[in-house]
């Protein structure tokens, strides 16, 4: 395959691949004792629109958290090697008890961070995943997660009608019992 690569600010995109043809699986690796194990994310939205495919997945309510998951969250993996130009990964201590929706106002435990920041937070993993890192703690520490990425569509796989979006987007829940 001849691909060209684009190189913003010292991260690589690939400008001719295209987007899998649904979003990833997010998983979170989770610490038990003894041991560990990873624990797959239940897809909440997602908008995975081009020429190829057409997946859109809008909010419901109430909102489908998965079971909780005992155990420390540690780190979260996309199973895709195709990287995101933003992540943010958001925890809250509560929800609504009936519509399953986190409270409206300001998040404090929210991680945001963009792959041409100052400090990139995705990086490829040879074995065809992506690592979120710094991701810090307390935000993993929350009984509610909430990880959410934008992607980049190539130029080859966009659509070629006015207003075909450019980028991709999904996310992902994750519910802890922290025990």
């Amino acid at each position: 395959m001849n691909e060209q690569w684009w190189e913003p600010k010292g991260a690589y995109v690939r400008v001719h691949d295209p987007p899998p043809m649904e979003p990833p699986t997010v998983r979170i690796f989770v610490e038990t004792n003894p041991g560990g194990r990873f624990s797959d994310g239940v897809r909440y939205t997602a908008d995975w629109l081009h020429r190829d495919n057409r997946l859109t997945q809008r909010p419901v309510t109430p909102m489908p958290w998965p079971e909780p998951i005992q155990g420390k969250a540690c780190s979260i993996r996309l199973l895709t090697d195709f990287r995101p130009f933003d992540v943010t990964v958001i925890g809250y201590d509560t929800i609504d008890p009936v519509s399953g929706e986190p409270p409206t106002a300001d998040v404090d435990t929210r991680y945001e961070c963009t792959r041409f920041g100052p400090e990139s937070c995705t990086y490829p993993h040879p074995d065809g995943y992506v690592e979120i890192v710094g991701v810090p703690q307390e935000i993993l520490d929350q009984p509610y997660v909430i990880v959410f990425a934008i992607w980049p569509i190539a130029l080859t796989a966009r659509g070629d009608q006015p207003g075909d979006p450019s980028t991709l987007a999904a996310s992902w829940l994750f519910h802890f019992s922290g025990e």
